[in-house]
């Protein structure tokens, strides 16, 4: 790394020049599916010739490439024992998302936010590829999203369509019929309880997906096992704006509809106890239909 300083100190090379050359390098290290030497590699990357500040603006293509990176990281056990391999992995790998998050101002731009919020959802689906062991260190890289959000990334993101997308992926993902492994159904269970606090218009937006969402864990084999999840529904009323349902009757529509539904087909009508009498108060409280 002392070339590439002394280089721009004498001007033989332009620090953007550098600077393109490091990220190439870092991105095929991430690739490569980096080992604990390869982290200590990449840190001394961030520290040269300003790289740490040159990887926290990336924005663009740039970013999109090292997302991409980033979902073509692969993870090789070395030599030693999986509990020690995890441990340290559980240290390393959120470095990498912290790389190029750490201190940034325009978190709340659509496309930085998008590419974040895609790489928040990835940790969480990426677990099915990777041993139990490391479901922790994903959690940990997602965790680099959750703070970065105020404790939510979905809350307040623009995009409806992404936002229905993610609740098809994650329904597909807890109906799998590997699920849940590992840590998976403690994380998804956060996840969806991210989803169901989306209010307001957007909220409104995204009806029909939050409806099919909801139905979709609640009739699944697996309900059982996942009532604090479908818990986590139970205030989705309360989230819409006053005049919401008056000025979308089809909300209310759409919720009988499928509340309907899954009371017909649900096995276990205890796992509804404190959702839907929640739902219908709430619903009360703010749906005054027309006489």
């Amino acid at each position: 790394m002392d070339f590439f300083s002394t280089g721009v100190e004498k001007d033989k090379l332009s620090k953007t020049d550098c600077h393109e050359c490091l990220f190439d390098l870092y991105l095929a290290i991430i690739r490569a599916g980096p080992g604990t030497s390869h982290y200590e590699v990449l840190e001394k990357i961030g520290e040269c010739i300003d790289m740490d500040n040159y990887l926290k603006n990336l924005k663009g293509e740039k970013l999109q490439q090292m997302a991409s990176a980033v979902k073509e990281h692969k993870y090789t056990k070395e030599s030693m024992e999986m509990e020690d391999y995890a441990s340290l992995m559980n240290s390393y790998m959120s470095r990498i998302p912290s790389t190029f998050t750490d201190d940034r101002e325009d978190i709340r731009d659509p496309e930085v936010w998008a590419v974040f919020l895609d790489l928040y959802l990835f940790y969480l689906l990426h677990t099915k590829d990777v041993p139990d062991e490391l479901h922790e260190a994903l959690k940990y890289c997602g965790n680099t999203f959750w703070y970065l959000y105020d404790r939510n990334p979905y809350k307040g993101f623009p995009d409806t369509k992404v936002l229905g997308q993610h609740m098809q992926k994650m329904a597909a993902f807890i109906l799998s019929p590997e699920f849940p492994r590992g840590r998976q159904l403690e994380v998804a269970t956060d996840y969806v309880e991210y989803m169901a606090q989306i209010e307001g218009d957007t909220l409104v937006e995204v009806w029909p997906d939050m409806m099919a969402l909801f139905k979709a864990l609640s009739l699944c084999k697996k309900a059982n096992e996942m009532s604090k999840m479908i818990r986590g529904f139970r205030y989705l009323f309360d989230k819409l704006d006053d005049k919401a349902i008056q000025k979308n009757p089809k909300i209310f529509q759409l919720w009988a509809e499928t509340v309907t539904e899954v009371v017909e087909k649900i096995e276990n009508f205890r796992l509804l106890d404190d959702v839907v009498p929640r739902m219908i108060s709430d619903m009360d409280d703010k749906y005054k239909p027309a006489k």
